[in-house]
């Protein structure tokens, strides 16, 4: 089980002191994946008229700042896997090269919080049973993990 959330930075009204809060909030919660968005005004949505804009540099500050603090998380927990055998859900060969294939954990979301890098089998590849008239299934195969890299993902910087 992983849990993982969003947070919104420089809400109107958003203070130093509660954004100090929420960053010590992040570091005792220890969440598997986090992302962090900034607030940006829309003249459609409620916060529009709301008063205590937060400047744009401020925002940026503390999107980074809360990102940093979950990267140093996320350092730790891959570290933490390194040397064991996980099972994940192999998606296919790697968009980035014909030498790796692609899969996850259970705790990583498609295309938001990363992802296994293959670059050998035991066996032969994979290949995912095909069924009439519905998606392929992916296989799920036990891999032992090598090394852990922090995401790509720009989402996550």
């Amino acid at each position: 089980m992983a849990i993982r959330t969003s947070f919104i930075t420089g809400f109107p009204g958003e203070t130093a002191e509660d954004f100090d809060e929420l960053c010590r909030f992040v570091e005792a919660a220890r969440f598997d994946n986090l992302g962090v968005f900034a607030y940006s005004d829309e003249d459609t949505s409620a916060s529009h008229a709301l008063d205590g804009k937060v400047d744009g540099r401020t925002i940026h500050n503390r999107k980074r700042r809360l990102m940093a603090i979950q990267r140093k998380i996320a350092r730790a927990r891959n570290r933490a896997l390194v040397g064991a055998e996980v099972p994940v859900l192999v998606e296919g060969p790697s968009p980035e090269t014909d030498l790796l294939w692609t899969a996850r954990l259970s705790t990583q979301a498609p295309e938001i919080d990363g992802a296994v890098l293959i670059n050998d089998f035991e066996t032969a590849e994979p290949r995912p049973a095909r069924s009439a008239g519905s998606a392929s299934p992916k296989p799920t195969i036990t891999m032992w993990l090598a090394r852990c890299f922090p995401p790509r993902n720009p989402r996550q910087r």
